[in-house]
């Protein structure tokens, strides 16, 4: 009989790795289990007969995909379970890491060049380099393009010049960007590549209209910085998880750290 009461948690139908899986039948009576528990299916009252039919017709539907779901129907069967790779209990909260082999392996090369300065009470950390940087051409010209181009837009609305100016002096403020000095320039012998900035525009705002985004994903000469970094996984969690684990304790917290891109120094 199915149970009577409310739905506990709904599952779609792309969650594969949720349903239930046979795990011993009889004739139409099935023993299913998942990650939940176990349940019964079928109806052992059926008796099935066989009968052989010719096909004389049939029909072909088509259907176009993206190539995303293909490599991902390709990945079946072949992720951890948990795919966090590194839990042995099998216990893990639903959700809670929902990793690749490659995030994981690019989050170990991030942690690994991270350092804590209990003094400055902040992280310091080193860029997680996956090719050789000396191939990064130096894109000077792109970025003052860039730069111009932002200034024009700026110089439309002095309401959001106003801000971006704003947003420029509290880095400095906070000394989280400087100036670099002359001498720094001469002296330094490195790979060069800049990162161009440019405003995003949030009119339902009214303290924040205007956003800085530095664009780290810009190509030039068929180099992006974005190729030469480990990003590591996801950093914005799963819903389903969420859903799923807000459900078993009675308070849930949520946290968020101020201005966390600035909050952590990098050096070379």
């Amino acid at each position: 009989m199915r149970p009577p009461g409310t739905v506990d948690v709904l599952i779609g139908y792309e969650y594969a790795g949720y349903h239930p899986q046979n795990k011993q039948s009889s004739g139409h009576l099935l023993l299913l289990k998942n990650r939940f528990g176990r349940c019964i299916g079928g109806n052992p009252s059926i008796k099935e007969t066989t009968t052989n039919h010719n096909l004389g017709h049939a029909r072909i539907n088509t259907m176009v995909a993206r190539v995303e779901d293909f490599y991902e129907i390709e990945n079946l069967g072949i992720e951890c379970t948990p795919r966090c790779g590194g839990c042995k209990c099998g216990k893990c909260s639903l959700r809670s890491k929902d990793f690749t082999i490659k995030e994981e392996k690019e989050l170990k090369l991030i942690e690994a060049k991270l350092e804590y300065n209990r003094e400055k009470k902040r992280w310091i950390a080193e860029y997680p380099w996956i090719r050789d940087p000396s191939e990064l051409p130096d894109n000077k010209k792109a970025a003052i393009g860039m730069l111009i181009s932002t200034e024009k837009r700026q110089a439309k609305n002095a309401r959001h010049a106003e801000v971006y100016q704003q947003k420029i002096e509290d880095m400095i403020d906070r000394e989280v960007a400087r100036r670099l000095s002359r001498k720094e320039l001469e002296e330094y012998k490195g790979p060069i590549h800049y990162i161009s900035h440019h405003e995003v525009l949030k009119p339902d705002s009214k303290s924040t209209p205007v956003r800085i985004v530095f664009n780290s994903s810009a190509r030039y000469m068929g180099h992006t910085l974005n190729d030469y970094w480990a990003k590591g996984p996801h950093l914005l969690n799963d819903l389903l998880g969420i859903l799923i684990r807000f459900r078993e304790n009675q308070i849930a917290l949520i946290g968020d750290i101020k201005k966390m891109y600035h909050t952590v120094k990098t050096k070379r």
